[in-house]
């Protein structure tokens, strides 16, 4: 009897040990679902946070485009009364004026013609076609490439490419020069 006493006992011992034990882990379980649900707070306010975030630097690229657009606006609005003095220098091509011009596709498409224009050599039509970037990329002469290719399937004459920038790299330059695109910088607009 004595030794199903003790076994008794030290069964109720095992068992208030494992009751603590089971305290224990339910009270870290509890302080782990806090901890759970205060990282899942932190994480909304961080997702909200890069929202915010994506949204400024959204509006802050609307606003660094249209400044620039503003400025390649500037540009074209003084090249337009230089410009013709220009060409006629470069290509022996006399233009009248220049301005900017929508171009209208049978497919329904369209092109905005940055500087337009259209001229005479010996007595032949030509078109002037120009776009005004600040900074010119190589992106920038590619497009402009493309848009000049949609173009001529609507202009029925020898097209002029040109294309007006503050600042080129030489090897943009260089590249747009392969194109058959002549390029004019600000200050040559004087």
């Amino acid at each position: 009897m004595e030794e199903l006493t003790e076994a008794q006992r030290r069964t109720e011992e095992r068992l208030a040990i494992l009751e603590r034990r089971m305290e224990e882990l339910a009270e870290a379980q509890r302080e782990s679902e806090m901890k759970i649900a205060e990282l899942a707070e932190a994480q909304r306010r961080s997702e909200d946070k890069i929202e915010m975030l994506i949204t400024a630097v959204d509006n802050l690229r609307k606003e660094v485009g249209g400044i620039s657009a503003i400025i390649g606006y500037g540009l074209e609005d003084r090249a337009y009364p230089t410009l013709p003095k220009l060409i006629k220098r470069d290509f022996n091509v006399s233009v009248p004026t220049l301005y900017r011009r929508f171009i209208f596709y049978p497919d329904g498409g369209e092109d905005e013609l940055n500087i337009y224009g259209e001229g005479s050599r010996n007595g032949e039509r030509v078109f002037v076609i120009g776009e005004a970037k600040v900074r010119l990329s190589r992106r920038d002469v590619f497009n402009f490439t493309e848009k000049l290719e949609r173009v001529s399937s609507v202009l029925k004459g020898e097209i002029i490419p040109i294309m007006l920038c503050y600042v080129v790299h030489p090897r943009v330059e260089e590249f747009a020069r392969g194109q058959g695109v002549k390029i004019y910088k600000s200050y040559e607009l004087i």
